[in-house]
This record gives structure tokens, sequence and C-alpha cells, in this order.
């Protein structure tokens, strides 16, 4: 019976330190990098947003680990369903010319709206040389 009480906290243990939200990122192999018509420098990335909560969240994403890196749009809101994953395609430029050529590393923010959740996942930015 001591076996069965350690098991039953661990799993209610388990279950509150879960965290409501999980993120995959794909980068789009397509489209290595491309220029804009304004000059940056532009990958492409899907990310793929569960919701692990029984509600319904909005999600708020924003990229950093470049110099001057952001989103094409200034702000990434998404709303997903109760226990569903939506997949959203984002745009992330630098300034042409900002970066060495090669693989730079940068991170995506997700953050529920509703609550201090952040996931962080990191991902590679390529610069053509």
């Amino acid at each position: 019976s001591t076996i069965l009480g350690l098991l039953c906290v661990a799993m209610m243990v388990s279950l509150a330190m879960r965290k409501p939200l999980k993120v995959d990122i794909v980068r789009d192999r397509a489209t290595l990098a491309r220029i804009t018509e304004d000059g940056m420098l532009q990958n492409v990335y899907q990310l793929q947003l569960m919701n692990a909560s029984e509600s319904e969240q909005t999600y708020s994403v924003t990229v950093r680990g470049l110099n001057q890196v952001k989103l094409h749009k200034d702000e990434a809101e998404f709303l997903v369903g109760p226990t569903e994953s939506r997949w959203v395609v984002l745009q992330v430029d630098i300034p042409y010319g900002s970066a060495s050529s090669g693989s730079h590393k940068i991170w995506f923010d997700v953050k529920v709206k509703a609550s201090d959740v952040v996931v962080s996942e990191s991902t590679s930015f390529l610069v053509p040389r």
C-alpha cells in the first residue's frame, strides 16, 4: 500500500507540473532564405502549437537570438482550442548583411496570454553566402 500511495503522489505531482503548451518547429526547407521587397533576409518556419489544457488558449509568439531579428508581422497571436493543435507559418526577418553567412541559433518564445507560462524552442536561421 505504501508503493501505491507513492505512485499516486508521483502521478499528482507530474500532472501539477505539466506545461499546458507544447511547441514543435519545422523549418521550411523549400525556401532556405530569401530577400524581401524591403531588403530584409527572411527564413520561414512552421510552428505546431499544442494546447494541452482543457480550455481555449491564446498564445503570443516572439523571436530572439540575432541582432535585429523580428517576426515579419510585429505581433503574432494565435487562438487554439482545448486539447487541439494548430500549425502556423511564421516569417522571421533580419536586415540583409547584419549577420555572417552560415547557421545562427534563434529562439521562439511562446507565451500563454492568460498566465506566466512561456515555452522557448530553438532553431536555426540560415544566412546564405
